[in-house]
């Protein structure tokens, strides 16, 4: 796959994401996540930021399917993995992530949240948008494949 697809896909796994269909979102960012050669070391903090938008994927399906304890485990990795991702990924919004996501850690091990049509009761669902832009609201502003 070439950095272009590897964007287009990017760009559709976070819309995904934004729309709640967290399976889906996982395998499509893992598609692009697993088009970075290993051995290409300017890549390789974006091939692990990218890891980490996998992870937050799979934590937020994990919740969707009541494994809390999976969600809460995947979720910690996501976060690790995703630090320094504002070089990788300018046109997302990870401040605002990381505050959205602040309820979800403290209460992921908590049992008896409640799921209405796929999404939490009780907090917020994190969007990975910028908040300033309603324009792309829920999908990328910028096209991944321009980082070239």
């Amino acid at each position: 796959m070439n950095i272009s697809a590897m964007g287009a896909d990017f760009n559709h796994g976070i819309a995904l994401f934004n729309h709640a269909h967290f399976y889906d979102a996982h395998e499509v960012l893992e598609d692009a996540w697993r088009s970075i050669p290993r051995d290409e070391p300017l890549r390789r903090h974006l091939r692990l930021h990218i890891q980490g938008m996998v992870q937050l994927a799979v934590a937020f399906h994990h919740q969707s399917t009541g494994n809390h304890v999976g969600a809460h485990s995947v979720l910690e990795r996501a976060l690790r993995n995703l630090h320094g991702a504002e070089n990788s990924f300018p046109d997302l919004d990870l401040e605002r992530l990381r505050t959205d996501l602040a309820p979800w850690r403290r209460y992921s091990m908590i049992a008896g949240w409640r799921w209405k049509d796929g999404k939490a009761a009780c907090l917020p669902r994190p969007l990975c948008q910028r908040s300033c832009c309603a324009a792309s609201r829920g999908m990328l502003a910028r096209n991944m494949a321009d980082r070239g």
